[in-house]
């Protein structure tokens, strides 16, 4: 797959240098991207976007597909295990947004070791 360019925002570009498109076995797609260029955003998203010359899968799709796949949490900029419990409060609060009308996905993402 050709690397196609991704704009962040005005300042920032990433390239996405490869792709699993979205199935309906899966429930989810994910992409890989890089940071060629060495910019970097600021704020709260700077840990989980790549550094100058990194790649970072991200997955996203149904909440219990992207559950499925990962084993560490991030909560208040701190990882931690996933635990029984936490599964349990994150299951009940989509399914309290699900009553309320709102489509809940998950959104993971991993550094390229």
């Amino acid at each position: 797959m050709a690397k196609r360019m991704m704009r962040i925002n005005t300042l920032v570009v990433m390239w996405k240098s490869d792709e699993i498109p979205y199935d309906f076995e899966r429930r989810r797609m994910s992409v890989l991207i890089s940071n060629p260029g060495g910019e970097h955003l600021s704020g709260n998203v700077e840990e989980i976007l790549p550094m100058p010359q990194d790649e970072v899968l991200i997955t996203k799709g149904a909440l219990e597909s992207v559950l499925e796949c990962c084993s560490r949490i991030r909560v208040k900029k701190e990882y931690m295990d996933i635990h029984e419990e936490d599964l349990a409060k994150i299951n009940a609060l989509a399914e309290e947004l699900n009553k309320e009308g709102m489509h809940v996905i998950g959104v993971a993402a991993k550094k390229k070791a």
